[in-house]
This record gives C-alpha cells, structure tokens and sequence, in this order.
C-alpha cells in the first residue's frame, strides 16, 4: 500500500496575503482591483485587531467614558447638575454589539467570492510557497499582515499577580476600585483615562521623562496636564522592579529618582507595549531578515526577500490603523507593477 503524502494538494495564486485584518484587507483590495488572482490566509478569528481588540472597541468604550465626563460637568454649560453611575458590564455590551456589526462586516469582505480565503494558520516553506495544514499553496508575491500581540515583558513577580492585558481588559465587566497601568503608550493612556472617568482611581507608572515618550516633549507634558485633571497620577521615570501582592492588593515596586517605591491597587494593566505575530510563520525558511522581532521593510514595504512585503503591526513602523492602511494599499500596488516604479510611504508626510 503506498504511503500517502502529507500535502494534499497544490494550488497556485499571483498574490498571497497572509492576515485578514485592515492592513491585509487593504492590500487585498488593492491587488484584486489590478487584476490579480488573490488569495487570503487568516487563521481567524477573522475582522483583524482594530475591529476586534483595537481602535473601534477603545475608541466604542471611551465615548462612554466622555459623556460620563461631560455630565459632570453639565452646570459649565448652564444645564442642571445630573447624577449618573457607570455600569461598565453595559458599557461592554454595547461595545460588544458595535464590535460585531463592524467585524460581520469585514468578515463579509473577505468572503467575496473575488478573493480566495483560506482560514488557516500560515507557514512559509520556501521563498515562494506556504503550507496551510497539508495544503501547498504558492504565489509570485506575498504580503504578510498578521498584526500583533500584547508584549510579554518578563518583570519578576508580576505574572503571579494575574494582570490585564489591552486585550483582556476589554472583557472586563467589574469595575475595580483602583488601577495601576503599566506604560504610558496611546493603548495604557486610552484606557487608564477611561477607567478614571468612570471612577476607577488610576494611577500611571512611565518608565520615560514623559507620557507618549516617542513624541515631542511638549506634546507629552501638555497630556500629563490633562490627564491630572482626570485626577490620574502620572508618575514618570519610574523603572518598574519587580511585582507582588501585600494585603489582597497588587503592588508594584518601582525605582523612581533614586530611590524604591511601592504602588498597590486592586487591578494592573501590563501596558508595556506589542509585539509582531511572526512566531510560526518560517521567516528563515523563505528568507525573511528579522530584527529584534520585527520584520525589516523599505519604504515600498518590501522586506529582504523583494516579492515578499510586510504591511502594519507586524513591521513595527508605526501602529496606527490609517498608516496600515496605507502601507497595505503601498504594498498591493506594488506587488502587482512589477517592472514599474514602487510606491513609497513617508509617514511624516502621510500622517
């Protein structure tokens, strides 16, 4: 009886895109209206992270968090003072229900029958062709999109402390008395100033001068003003030690200006940051250079290999939806005018 091969079959497209979110989507669209044969490859579960765990939730649960704001302040505009509660377990349905209209909606997309959509997970097998559990599929260019994932950060102590991610505290339904956020990105500012508009004592830990440390100084000094006013405690130069929990309470030791500190609240987020979803795809098998976790493209968002682009998280340029747009519509152009000259990004100017 003759042994049977494991690859079951083979099937041949002139774009593959691995990651359905909306920097993948964006190259998707972009290629098939060239007219390119286009294929899809999403492990699922499929919208991508801005509709699922990024900007649309956030941005669903802090205008919540605004009108409470505003209610508070309802005599500034010469309305009656009104006296409101917040119930963050309804504040999640609706950002639940919001989420789903939205991610049905991009499900819908990638279903077009235009685009063949493979929901499998991805590896690549050589420079020209991936492997989606048995089947065999090979392409004259990819473009991987595969987004990211909270970073894990190695702090002694603090995985015994059972804390929250930006992924996970988008679940959360009690709200907690206090909270520590780790970080002082866009990701820990957006919900730190959320919870402490509903009521949540917040408290801020930066390891940098200031808050949004990437950006202008000014810029990051004018937020930490209007986050006090929030009644936040910023605490900048703050070098996380280590982490435990002293009376029911979760504690945070810090180094802040030379001396230990200790911050203890009843929840924590670990806001330190993503990391690209690059682990199993097989870079070194189609010869994709990585760089201290990131995939290394030029500004055409071509990586190593020059019919292999990398759009979005999972370059680690710059997270922010609009720019991944745009690198994925960059890429998908590019993948399909071969021969013509590249389209390149420029993020200051695109921004």
């Amino acid at each position: 009886m003759k042994s049977q091969s494991r690859v079951s079959t083979h099937k041949r497209h002139d774009v593959i895109v691995i990651g359905g979110g909306s920097a993948g989507y964006a190259a998707v669209r972009t290629a098939r209206d060239a007219g390119a044969d286009v294929a899809i490859v999403d492990q699922g579960p499929l919208g991508g992270l801005c509709i699922l765990r990024g900007c649309m939730p956030t941005k669903a649960i802090l205008r919540s968090a605004e009108v409470a704001a505003l209610l508070r302040r309802a005599k500034e505009f010469g309305l009656s003072s009104v006296s409101s509660s917040a119930d963050l377990s309804a504040i999640v349905d609706r950002k639940d229900r919001l989420i789903r209209e939205f991610a049905d909606y991009r499900i819908q997309q990638l279903r077009d029958p235009a685009f063949a959509l493979y929901e499998s997970r991805g590896r690549f097998c050589s420079p020209h062709e991936i492997d989606i559990g048995g089947t065999r599929l090979s392409a004259r260019t990819f473009i991987i999109a595969t987004g990211s994932s909270p970073s894990d950060v190695v702090i002694p102590g603090l995985s015994d402390l059972d804390f929250f991610t930006s992924d996970t505290i988008l679940d959360l339904r009690t709200q907690p008395a206090s909270l520590l956020v780790l970080g002082a990105g866009p990701v820990a500012l957006e919900l730190g100033q959320f919870f402490a508009r509903l009521g949540t004592k917040v408290t801020i830990l930066q390891r940098g001068r200031t808050v949004l440390s990437q950006m202008d100084e000014d810029v990051g000094l004018a937020l930490e003003a209007a986050l006090k006013e929030d009644g936040i405690e910023v605490v900048t130069e703050a070098q996380v030690l280590r982490g435990d929990c002293q009376e029911g309470r979760k504690s945070v030791w810090v180094q802040h200006r030379g001396q230990e500190r200790v911050f203890a609240a009843e929840a924590i987020l670990q806001a330190l940051g993503r990391r690209p979803n690059i682990s199993g795809l097989q870079l070194d098998a189609a010869g994709v250079a990585v760089t201290e976790g990131r995939i290394i493209v030029d500004a055409a968002m071509r990586t190593s290999q020059p019919h292999i682009f990398a759009v979005g998280d999972v370059n680690d340029l710059n997270p922010i939806v609009h720019l991944a747009i745009q690198q994925g519509e960059i890429a998908g152009y590019n993948a399909t005018h071969a021969g013509k000259p590249s389209r390149n990004i420029d993020h200051r100017l695109d921004a």
